[in-house]
């Protein structure tokens, strides 16, 4: 279970969904930022053996991934190992998961926007 930094639990609406693009995802915050910017919060999942692609956002991202194993990518770049470190993903860049494992892979974008 995931727990807020308030020390409650998320609500049931928080539960990963499908979206438009194919990627199961939750969306736990998005408000106005410093600076005239948008901040979203988004946890993402990648099933176990597939590859998803995450499509380009319009301002950067910082990427932390919490859980599984595999490779990523920007759209056409080199494969990069899944780590427990955290990632920076330019803005107008897609993110492509490979997920050749029995578990799901998890990680949460931090996205910044100009408003």
């Amino acid at each position: 279970m995931l727990v807020l930094l308030g020390g409650g639990a998320l609500p049931s609406d928080y539960r990963f969904k499908e979206d438009a693009s194919g990627v199961f995802a939750r969306t736990l915050f998005s408000g106005a930022g410093p600076e005239n910017t948008i901040v979203t919060i988004r946890d993402i999942m990648v099933g176990p053996r597939r590859s998803q692609t995450v499509p380009a956002a319009a301002g950067p991202a910082i990427l932390e991934w919490f859980e599984g194993h595999g490779t990523y990518s920007m759209a056409g770049g080199k494969r990069l190992p899944i780590g427990n470190e955290l990632g920076v993903i330019p803005a107008g860049q897609a993110l492509v998961v490979n997920n050749p494992h029995g578990q799901a892979i998890g990680f949460r974008l931090y996205m910044f926007a100009g408003n």
